[in-house]
Formats: structure tokens, C-alpha cells, sequence
């Protein structure tokens, strides 16, 4: 009895951090323009559904070929640096900034739930403190303005602010413009250094803070030695 052997094909993928995996499988499973749309797929902002919808149908796979191609979906999901996070340059940053550039970008997660992308705009994507500035928030799920606004009184006054009429009084204004946010939602702070620092909910300005003081300290939440989320300062400020 004769028998059809399938044609294998090697493929070999190198990861950040130089990690490197080689898999063989089917050839006629994985063309070469259907890997380079999962590559872009896993390096979306839905990657970790993907994760979890590729772990739930591994698990009810019985062919090989099929199972081998899917923990090859896994491994890249998982593995490959996620790029693409942040929109992209919108007119009411170039108003303020001139020519924005992405500094760079990262993602807020607490404990297990990812709760925003965070990018960092700066004109020619050079970012000094004392220069205009955008920080834009693509939002993964809902929060409440209020939370957002109690949350950056708390750490305004952990990075120094001691003033009480200060903080009471950035506070009741954050509480005023600051809105609702749902899954897609896009918020912007533009600040603009000794003037003011303009809010925006996807790309129409909800509010003002006209004290040149508050923009310092409400950057300094992501952008200070002393955030709490060094990790996502090092990503902000364009690095690894």
C-alpha cells in the first residue's frame, strides 16, 4: 500500500529580545502572504483576544497539522513586540505642537486588565520638559472621568503638590471636563509649558486648565523618575 507523504516547509521566526523558534509544518497550512497579515494581526491592538481565542481552540483540535500551525499563531501572538499602538497625528496636536512626532508609546495594565494605550507626542518627536507636549490615551475599556480625576489629585499630591487650594481646586476642574471614556474612546492632554493644558475627547477640546502649574505636575504622573509606572515611562520616552 502506497501512501501520500505532505510536503513540510521550515519556518524560522526571530523575536525580540533575540529570541528564536523554528517550526515545521504543513506548507500548504501557512502561505507566505497569510504570515506576514498574522504578523500585523498579532501586533494590533487585539492581540491578547486573539491569544485567548487561539488558547480555546487549541484545546478542541485533534489534527496535528492543524495544532502545530495554531501553537505557531500562539507562539507569535505572545512573543512578537506589539507596534501601532497610537493614532496617528491629528490637527489639533499640529496646532499646538507644529510638526508632532510619536516619542513613544506603551500600555497601562492593572493587575490583569489592560486599560489604555498611552502615546507621547512632541514637536519632531523630541520631548523636553519645557517644550508643548501631547499625551493621548486610546482607552480598551470604560472608566469613569471622575476615577481619572481622583486618581491624578492622589498622585499630584504624591509627586509634591502640597498646596490644599491647589489640588481642591485642579481637582474640581478635572472633575468638570474630564469625560466618560468607552472602549474606543481617544483622550488627549496637550500641555503647553507657562500657559495652559488643553483636554480633548476624540479630537474635540472638552476643557482647558489655564494654571501653567498643573500641566508640570499632571505630565509628571507618567513622565517623572517618580512615576509609578516606570516601565511605561521608559516606552514614553521612546525607549525599550
Amino acid at each position: 500500500a502506497s501512501h501520500a507523504t505532505a510536503a513540510r516547509t521550515s519556518i524560522s521566526i526571530t523575536f525580540s529580545r533575540g529570541v528564536e523558534c523554528a517550526v515545521k509544518m504543513p506548507a500548504s497550512a501557512l502561505h507566505r502572504n497569510h504570515y506576514k497579515k498574522l504578523i500585523r494581526v498579532f501586533q494590533g491592538k487585539r492581540r491578547w483576544y486573539w491569544i485567548n481565542t487561539l488558547i480555546f481552540i487549541i484545546c478542541f483540535v485533534k489534527d496535528p497539522a492543524m495544532r502545530s500551525f495554531l501553537m505557531l499563531c500562539l507562539l507569535i501572538a505572545t512573543l512578537l513586540p506589539r507596534t501601532g499602538f497610537a493614532a496617528e497625528p491629528v490637527a489639533y496636536l499640529a496646532s499646538a505642537l507644529g510638526k508632532p512626532a510619536l516619542v513613544g508609546e506603551g500600555r497601562l495594565r492593572l493587575m490583569l486588565w489592560d486599560v489604555y494605550d498611552l502615546a507621547l507626542y512632541a514637536p519632531s518627536g523630541s520631548y523636553k520638559p519645557d517644550r508643548p507636549a501631547a499625551l493621548v490615551y486610546s482607552y480598551l475599556r470604560n472608566v469613569k472621568g471622575s476615577t481619572v480625576a481622583d486618581a491624578s489629585r492622589d498622585e499630584i499630591r504624591r509627586l509634591g503638590m502640597t498646596d490644599p487650594a491647589k489640588l481642591k481646586d485642579w481637582h474640581s476642574q478635572l472633575l468638570r471636563l474630564m469625560p466618560d471614556a468607552q472602549k474606543g474612546t481617544v483622550l488627549a492632554a496637550v500641555h503647553l509649558p507657562g500657559r495652559e493644558t488643553q483636554f480633548y475627547k476624540d479630537g474635540k477640546r472638552v476643557g482647558t486648565i489655564t494654571d501653567p502649574a498643573f500641566g508640570n505636575y499632571f505630565f509628571k504622573i507618567w513622565l517623572s523618575p517618580q512615576t509609578k509606572e516606570p516601565a511605561l515611562r521608559r516606552k514614553l520616552l521612546g525607549g525599550s
